[in-house]
């Protein structure tokens, strides 16, 4: 299934239905784009133990009537420094890592959200009806 969109308005609404159409998938879908991020993320997070690393996360859908929930993240108890060292622009650390180590990778990746999860969402679907055809 491929839909054409003629702009970031058009493209917003089409997640929007699909999410109201399609709630488990497009939330899969929101899932499988932070994970991208998640992974970008770990090439920029300070590493001494790797216990920062090993914290970032992306956590499972919570799909309720109109909102689907998705949050990555880092810390816990094996990284409870995660915000500190994620804020402390002054500190030094040896290239490519670095603070704003989940925000930046966010920031690149925010604009193609979007056309990232109309894409994903367009080929579980895709793989669910062919699933269902038995093909």
């Amino acid at each position: 299934m491929r839909i054409p969109v003629s702009g970031p308005k058009a493209l917003a609404g089409l997640i929007r239905s699909f999410a109201r159409q399609y709630p488990e998938e497009v939330g899969h879908a929101v899932y499988l784009a932070l994970e991208r991020t998640r992974t970008k993320a770990v090439d920029q997070t300070p590493f001494l133990t790797g216990n920062l690393r090993d914290s970032l996360h992306v956590t499972e859908p919570e799909i309720t009537p109109g909102r689907i929930k998705v949050i990555i993240g880092a810390g816990g108890p094996g990284a409870p420094y995660a915000a500190a060292v994620h804020e402390r622009t002054d500190v030094y650390h040896k290239p490519p890592t670095k603070a704003k180590y989940l925000e930046d990778p966010l920031k690149e990746d925010l604009p193609e959200y979007p056309r990232v999860i109309v894409e994903i969402t367009e080929k579980l679907l895709r793989q669910a009806g062919e699933a269902a055809r038995g093909v």
